[in-house]
């Protein structure tokens, strides 16, 4: 079980999600436009890719084309009932519903960071000699 801080950033991004998607496609501009709104404070574009791999992976979000939106399990709740939400993602998942960490692109986009890291790392530890 994800301990506070989390449940509280994934209520807020996944009402950021449902919100991104009333008049258009989830794309991450627009979640992370309909998160300012919400809270008056910015997120972090990787605390927001973070937090959508995490809501993938646990099967309430889905990505297609670059675009994020709720999955089936979070049907017919709205982005402004937030305790509803919040039941929603501190309740323990069944043993089928989790979801593989393979959909969509955010493998890829995790890879990739991690192999950014990796080569900033070697940068620090062995710094090239011109």
């Amino acid at each position: 079980m994800a301990d506070n801080k989390t449940l509280e950033f994934d209520t807020w991004l996944l009402q950021s999600v449902i919100l991104a998607n009333v008049d258009g496609p989830g794309t991450t501009e627009r979640i992370n436009n309909a998160a300012d709104l919400l809270s008056k404070t910015p997120m972090a574009v990787s605390d927001l890719r973070a937090g959508l791999f995490r809501l993938a992976q646990k099967g309430f979000v889905q990505e297609a084309n670059g675009n994020y939106s709720a999955a089936q399990t979070t049907a017919g709740i709205k982005w402004l009932e937030r305790d509803k939400i919040r039941q929603l993602l501190s309740a323990e998942p069944a043993q089928g519903d989790v979801k593989s960490a393979g959909t969509g692109n955010l493998s890829k986009v995790a890879g990739d960071y991690v192999k950014k890291f990796q080569g900033f790392m070697s940068g620090l530890t062995n710094p090239r000699k011109e």
